[in-house]
């Protein structure tokens, strides 16, 4: 169990047990934090997706299609918030 007192770490053995962090301890800790707090950052985007591919296909037809016809068009995209819509449409 790590706890975060004013900005000092320790660890907690047993309870009422602590000893502060090794700098590994530490740094193990931070890393961990710095990767959970980029993935719910509102611009996170990951490198690869799995579970769109199917959709971003679609989309990439409907570009195709116009950029082909050198004509314009209106895609509506829609679903519930966090499903990736913003973020497989920029990918295509």
């Amino acid at each position: 169990v790590v706890e975060i007192k004013q900005h000092a770490c320790a660890v907690k053995i047993d309870e009422g047990d602590e000893r502060p962090m090794t700098k590994r301890e530490r740094n193990d800790f931070e890393d961990g934090r710095e990767a959970v707090e980029a993935a719910l950052e509102l611009a996170y985007k990951p490198e690869a997706t799995r579970h769109r591919d199917a959709e971003t296909e679609k989309v990439k037809d409907f570009l195709r299609g116009c950029l082909a016809e050198k004509r314009g068009g209106s895609l509506y995209v829609c679903g519930v918030p966090g499903t990736g819509k913003t973020l497989h449409v920029e990918l295509a």
